[in-house]
């Protein structure tokens, strides 16, 4: 269920991450490389293959192998086949945030007042509507996001200029991608927007959620109606990590 076991996720952040994935004796194996250390997503594939691609990768790497995207299962399998080879330690800055899907759609109960108080209040004016993203509005969600980073100083924050350049990379790549997105018309303009993709046959996955910040509302509606229209089939929803943004991270704890 983490969002970087899809191909859409590691093709969007490639030239940030220098995203690569291969076939290791059998098993799929993924790699970025931060800071320049080669993490690698947890091999996938028959154990089997998922022992033989981690010797493999540890032959390779001689020195430290940082895996990443453990489950409490790969512990025991990890502990099993290469006994102390391995610590663990959890990275709170790259945990996925996964709600229920039922959850944001209702967004019933008192712990979601403040959202459905927004939405309400949005809602007010009448002159909006949800739309399905298609090759005909694309480009307006292309426009919405360099006016988002203009409004965070892009040109000299790098990491702005980071997510700017995979969230137009998973707009121009839509349809090769096989994304889903959806978004919202304000008085005609396009003011919120989301993308996402079926993560497993239970989960969806959000890469990207934007909005125009001068609009009350926007980011609540956008989460809100994305959800009715396009997760309602899913169990969860992945809302990926938060990368120790304090902001980020105040606002995915809000939707509990």
């Amino acid at each position: 269920m983490g969002c970087e076991y899809t191909f859409a996720c590691n093709f969007i952040w490639q030239d940030v991450f220098n995203s690569s994935f291969d076939i290791i004796n059998g098993a799929y194996v993924a790699k970025t490389i931060r800071e320049n250390e080669n993490i690698y997503n947890f091999p996938i594939g028959e154990e089997k293959a998922v022992t033989s691609a981690m010797k493999y990768i540890l032959e390779l790497e001689k020195e430290k192998t940082v895996f990443r995207g453990i489950l409490q299962s790969h512990i025991d399998f990890i502990n099993e086949y290469f006994p102390g080879k391995f610590s663990f330690s959890s990275n709170r800055n790259e945990s996925d945030y996964v709600y229920l899907s039922e959850n944001l759609i209702s967004l019933s109960g008192k712990k979601y007042q403040s959202k459905r108080n927004l939405i309400n209040r949005f809602c007010d004016n009448s002159n909006w509507v949800y739309e399905d993203l298609s090759r005909e509005n694309i480009d307006e969600c292309i426009a919405l996001n360099l006016k988002w980073s203009d409004e965070r100083n892009a040109s000299s924050n790098i990491e702005i200029r980071k997510e700017l350049g995979a969230a137009n990379t998973a707009l121009s790549h839509f349809y090769e991608l096989d994304l889903i997105g959806g978004l919202i018309r304000l008085n005609g303009k396009v003011i919120a927007y989301s993308i996402g993709e079926k993560l497993t046959d239970d989960t969806f996955v959000i890469h990207f959620e934007k909005a125009d910040d001068s609009v009350k509302g926007a980011y609540q509606i956008i989460n809100n109606e994305f959800a009715k229209h396009n997760c309602k089939n899913f169990k969860y929803i992945n809302r990926e990590e938060d990368n120790g943004e304090e902001g980020l991270r105040k606002a995915k704890l809000s939707y509990k």
